[in-house]
């Protein structure tokens, strides 16, 4: 009778191989991989670093490429590459159906307190794809019947043009939209004072 490496249950399918579920596989591959980089050829490996390219390079010569490119905008070639596969249904839709959202981060977080604190009841985060416009997920949605939305912005990842496509994107929508940049959360009294004009 075969039964699993990890919990000792009858393996019933004839797929299972060595493990009787995902969680059981996942401590199996962990398990595996120590033993792995325990070994002499995983510690050079480790020694060596990741892969850039299909060839073995150092850490410290990633960790370079990495800093080089921090802050660096994308191509304008790149750009439309992924709008082109955001538009594309099949991987919208792969990600609207996987049943597990990205998590709140910690710059949405602290917004939504804020919006709580200083305007009760009138904004919802919708950033996890509960609501989508035109293939577009905003950030948080006016649940006072009014058509606005907010859209927080982080300084690393978005540029200046980025704000007026997403406006005028849901402006095709009928959406007024705020935008917010990532700095601003460290001026609490400006910023609200901007959500209440914005509001008004």
């Amino acid at each position: 009778m075969r039964v699993c490496e990890i919990c000792g249950k009858k393996l019933i399918y004839w797929y299972q191989k060595r493990c009787c579920s995902v969680s059981c596989r996942n401590r199996a591959h962990s398990a595996d991989m120590k033993i792995f980089f325990n070994s002499e050829r995983g510690r050079e490996l480790a020694r060596k670093g990741g892969c850039i390219k299909g060839k073995m390079q150092p850490i410290e010569k990633g960790r370079k490429i990495s800093r080089a490119k921090k802050g660096v905008p994308l191509s304008e070639k790149n750009k439309e590459g992924l709008r082109r596969a955001w538009n594309y249904d099949k991987h919208r839709k792969s990600w609207e159906n996987t049943g597990s959202p990205p998590p709140q981060n910690k710059l949405e977080k602290k917004l939504e307190r804020m919006l709580n604190q200083f305007f009760p009841e009138s904004w919802k985060f919708v950033g996890d794809g509960q609501v989508w416009i035109g293939h577009r997920c905003p950030d948080f949605i006016n649940v006072n019947g009014r058509k606005q939305l907010i859209e927080l912005f982080g300084n690393h990842w978005h540029q200046t043009e980025d704000e007026d496509r997403r406006v005028k994107h849901f402006a095709k929508y009928g959406f007024d939209t705020l935008v917010i940049w990532e700095n601003e959360l460290s001026d609490r009294e400006s910023l609200i004072e901007k959500i209440k004009d914005f509001t008004v």
